[in-house]
């Protein structure tokens, strides 16, 4: 289980939570190709907003991490698009028929997700943490 500390936001209300549990959390866009990265996409679901009435329950969507929280979030989020990006790839090559092992990632993957995403500035981003970035 983990708790989240933050500031919920609702139109113009706003309130700060602490240490409410929650064990779901949902990325959007993993697997949706024609998206290039996953802003806006992260979603956790507390005890209680699962319990919810409202069909699906009650979502919260994460925003900007608190300053002491940054560090974790770039490395959550880092990992995040990694997911995306691999499931973005072997998508490709299941259309292709092609099989997949340890040399397309070495030697394909990082030029072909440039090739799908390298105008998106996330994506930028990600690729230049990942060590490729300068070399394609």
């Amino acid at each position: 289980m983990a708790v989240f500390d933050g500031t919920i936001k609702s139109g113009d209300k706003e309130e700060a939570l602490y240490c409410v549990p929650f064990e779901i959390l949902s990325i959007g866009n993993i697997a949706t190709l024609p998206a290039h990265n996953i802003n806006n996409q992260i979603w956790i679901q507390s005890r209680l907003g699962a319990k919810s009435s409202v069909p699906g329950g009650v979502w919260y969507e994460l925003g900007r991490p608190a300053k002491e929280y940054k560090k974790h979030w770039e490395a959550f989020e880092w990992l995040a698009l990694f997911v995306k990006y691999v499931s973005d790839s072997l998508e490709f090559c299941v259309e292709r028929g092609e099989k997949v092992g340890l040399t397309y990632f070495r030697r394909h993957f990082a030029m072909q997700m440039r090739s799908v995403h390298g105008a998106d500035p996330v994506f930028q981003q990600w690729i230049t943490a990942f060590g490729k970035g300068n070399t394609l």
